[in-house]
């Protein structure tokens, strides 16, 4: 179950990301769709989504990583990265980056647009 709600639209909530969303997560990692939106290439395990989750997610590291929800239930995920670092672009790095997907049967919802 994801965890409070950080923010919330007329359609969907950002839900902080709790360690028992790493099944959902990891279903996120082997859609092949799904996973390119959020940056990874490969599909990962279990134990590679809950390496991300403990190194990542859950190390307090500047980075804000959500789940996505409508009526309670994960339909996708919403992370930010570098939002507290230096805002200049050098050596190819991103700064200030917004990554996120959704589940296939949500796509066309427009829900980019809810606020």
């Amino acid at each position: 179950m994801p965890g409070p709600v950080f923010l919330h639209g007329d359609r969907v909530e950002l839900r902080t990301t709790e360690q028992e969303d790493v099944e959902f997560l990891q279903q996120a990692r082997i859609d092949t769709e799904l996973r390119t939106s959020l940056m990874f290439v490969l599909p990962q395990t279990r134990e590679q989504v809950e390496e991300f989750y403990e190194n990542s997610i859950a190390a307090n590291n500047g980075d804000a990583n959500f789940i996505v929800c409508r009526d309670g239930k994960p339909i996708g995920e919403a992370s930010l990265f570098d939002i507290e670092r230096d805002h200049i672009f050098s050596q190819g790095e991103y700064r200030d980056t917004l990554f996120y997907g959704l589940l296939r049967d949500e796509w066309s919802n427009d829900f980019v647009a809810d606020q």
